[in-house]
């Protein structure tokens, strides 16, 4: 590919790599894929600098800001590995990070509005704006045991066994219902194989 041979070597210029350059290097798909960090990152990486904040490439040696590695003479096979590296890296954080923020959104749903349908991010209070039926708790379900918090998941089961009840007169969004109550609970029976969520 010509794009990619003219950006090899001595044609890899150091200043930071534009998008078109990264079109060379990636598929469309891939690259409609990425953030805007992630580009960055990229275009960093491809003009032989390492990432901020990156602790798997570390600078080797620096001269004007430019992060050289040692191993420049192959281009193309170290942008690759240092590339993946990168993304693997971030995927990690990016877990850690959700892992972090739904532990940290589902304590507080759990001290200030336990079975109730949502908990109010100003007020902090619950409210029962979708008739009672524990929505977010019976929504988050499959998302519980996908993280693998799984005593929450057993805490959030022990509630539905107990206190989930159907048999109520009461007019309910027949689609937000169907996706969060009984998608809910058919894909927590799917990963769990727990029968009292079958039974609901």
């Amino acid at each position: 590919d010509q794009a990619v041979l003219a950006h090899r070597g001595e044609g890899l210029s150091f200043s930071r790599q534009t998008p078109a350059v990264l079109a060379a290097w990636f598929d469309v798909p891939t690259l409609r894929s990425m953030s805007t960090s992630q580009l960055d990152a990229c275009g960093a990486i491809l003009s032989g600098q390492a990432p901020l904040f990156s602790r798997t490439l570390r600078c080797k040696s620096s001269q004007d800001g430019c992060l050289r590695p040692k191993f420049y003479d192959d281009p193309f096979e170290t942008w690759q590995n240092n590339i993946e590296s990168y993304l693997l890296e971030e995927a990690e954080l990016a877990k850690k990070q959700a892992a972090s923020l739904m532990r940290h959104v589902w304590v507080n749903y759990e001290q200030f509005a336990w079975g109730r349908d949502e908990l109010k991010p100003i007020s902090g209070l619950g409210d029962d704006s979708w008739g009672g039926l524990g929505m977010t708790l019976v929504d988050s379900l499959d998302t519980l045991w996908l993280m693998g918090m799984h005593q929450e998941f057993d805490r959030a089961v022990d509630w539905v066994s107990d206190n989930l009840n159907f048999d109520v007169d009461l007019n309910v969004n027949f689609f937000e219902t169907s996706i969060r109550q009984l998608g809910g609970l058919l894909a927590a029976y799917g990963l769990s194989k727990r029968r009292s969520l079958l039974l609901k």
